[in-house]
């Protein structure tokens, strides 16, 4: 069961690259793939795209898809969140001195 879910989210990461690669900008995505590397216990690279995310939003406190049709609204808030789970996950991260 553990390897189909790696499997599931293996092709989830390629799909949400392929995204990023068209629209570099797309900040959900961005955030997305910070969720399934973090789950794939790829935190360095999680945390990169938690950054990216935290960039896209720029000075917004939330991003509304309602415009795409998306019922999904992205909050400044939980993208510094995720981020202090990478950081705290006991990880192969750098020290940070």
């Amino acid at each position: 069961m553990a390897e189909a879910n790696n499997t599931a989210l293996c092709l989830w990461l390629q799909a949400l690259s392929a995204s990023i690669a068209k629209d570099k900008y797309s900040a959900v995505a961005y955030f997305c793939r910070g969720t399934v590397r973090f789950k794939l216990k790829q935190y360095s690279d999680a945390l990169s795209d938690f950054e990216a995310t935290n960039e896209q939003l720029n000075d917004n406190v939330l991003i509304d898809y309602k415009q795409l049709n998306f019922k999904f609204k992205l909050c400044k808030c939980e993208v510094l969140y995720n981020m202090c789970v990478v950081v705290g996950e006991p990880s192969p991260l750098p020290p940070l001195l």
